[in-house]
């Protein structure tokens, strides 16, 4: 199984519609599911792997909505706390080449996640991957880190920052954060936009380079948006080019690839501890260009609406 630790949100995506009498403005707002972490454990689910949320989730109606999307997926929710407080909402504009976001997240059930309510990680899990939203501000991203830390050398690591800028309010303390959670990483997946952030001025090369030799990770995967996405192991590097296809929005997009990379690289049997390290520059490749994939239907779709397995009707080698 994999376990995804992290958000589970709902986004509030603009619709087109005008508002009457207002001739200028916010447009209204369609509530959809998401969450970075969220989002890759549903597209993992609907592309069949043995998939686990770990994490807050309300018991609100919107938590109610939340819940149901992921067991409907097949995900397990045995690793996910039910809590009183509300959802985090946030709302997303998309005028420029990445979506902007407004989070209402104060007192929330993601914020109320305290590690010793879940149960403990049993040996099936192959995979703990963690990132966005929960990572910013204590008292939870300390929880986070902790069960990051506690999981180190039992099973692959796996970290998207998902940077939200916005969000961090101490910046000194958040940077030192995601600099002591890399370091713990197997597979670090990130964007030009979090790179930038993180290591501001470090080619992506070099910071790949730097993961790998220096901190130990095994796998860096570098999403560069229209440019594609390229993969950097010890033996090598890997680059596949974007798919074209009528994008209505890039929500998700990155979540659905990490969803697609994890779902060809346990099919092909390297995602373990003991497997990622022989993983060849042929199976990368593969696994990369059905992660294209699964994120170019994504991006063709309102929204981060993860594909079912029977949608990919184009073959995937791996």
């Amino acid at each position: 199984m994999l376990l995804i630790y992290g958000d589970a949100i709902i986004d509030f995506l603009p619709t087109a519609m005008p508002v009457p009498g207002q001739a200028s403005g916010l447009s209204p707002y369609l509530p959809v599911a998401g969450g970075s972490c969220f989002n890759v454990a549903l597209g993992l689910g609907r592309l069949g792997v043995p998939t686990g949320f770990m994490g807050g989730l309300s018991t609100d109606f919107f938590g109610q909505f939340l819940a149901q999307r992921l067991t409907e997926a097949g995900v397990s929710l045995n690793y996910a706390s039910r809590l009183p407080e509300g959802s985090t909402l946030a709302f997303v504009e998309l005028s420029g080449q990445e979506p902007q976001y407004a989070f209402f997240d104060r007192e929330t059930a993601m914020r109320r996640w305290r590690r010793a309510e879940a149960p403990m990680l049993t040996p099936d899990i192959d995979l703990l991957h963690i990132g966005s939203v929960p990572l910013i501000a204590d008292p939870v991203a300390d929880e986070a880190e902790a069960l990051f830390r506690e999981q180190q050398g039992q099973r692959l690591l796996s970290i998207d920052p998902n940077c939200r800028p916005s969000l961090v309010e101490d910046p000194t303390r958040y940077h030192a954060r995601m600099q002591r959670l890399l370091s713990l990483a197997d597979i670090i997946k990130l964007s030009l936009a979090d790179l930038a952030y993180l290591l501001p001025g470090v080619p992506p090369e070099a910071a790949a380079r730097r993961w790998i030799e220096e901190d130990g990770a095994t796998l860096v995967v570098l999403t560069q948006g229209a440019e594609g996405v390229t993969g950097f192991t010890a033996q090598g590097k890997v680059h596949c080019p974007a798919r074209r296809v009528a994008v209505i929005d890039t929500v998700g997009a990155g979540d659905s690839l990490t969803a697609g990379l994890f779902w060809q690289l346990h099919k092909a049997g390297f995602l373990t501890r003991d497997r990622l390290g022989t993983l060849p520059l042929t199976a990368l490749e593969a696994a990369l260009a059905a992660a294209v994939q699964v994120a170019a239907v994504t991006c063709g779709r309102l929204g981060a609406d993860m594909p079912w397995l029977p949608e990919l009707t184009e073959p995937v080698d791996g």
